[in-house]
């Protein structure tokens, strides 16, 4: 555990992610589970069409996520308070 403070370089830095994310809450939407048809989704920014949805898919032989990877990706910036 670290006992120091952050220095004021470390807070800004800090700020400048959390103003520069997009917009909660994030929504998984899962093909099977959510809707009949497409592919695997986050919508960002809750019905607020100003954000784009995140495609997110994988370089290998299976090219999209699991449903398990996007509720997780989900929940990173939905539960976290920001």
């Amino acid at each position: 555990m670290i006992d120091e403070p952050l220095t004021d370089a470390e807070l800004d830095a800090i700020e400048a992610r959390v103003v520069g994310a997009s917009k909660a809450p994030w929504q998984s939407f899962v093909e099977g589970r959510d809707h009949t048809s497409g592919d695997n989704f986050i919508r960002v920014g809750g019905l607020d069409d100003d954000e784009p949805d995140m495609y997110v898919s994988r370089a290998t032989r299976w090219p999209q996520a699991s449903s398990i990877r996007t509720s997780s990706l989900m929940h990173g910036r939905t539960y976290r308070g920001c």
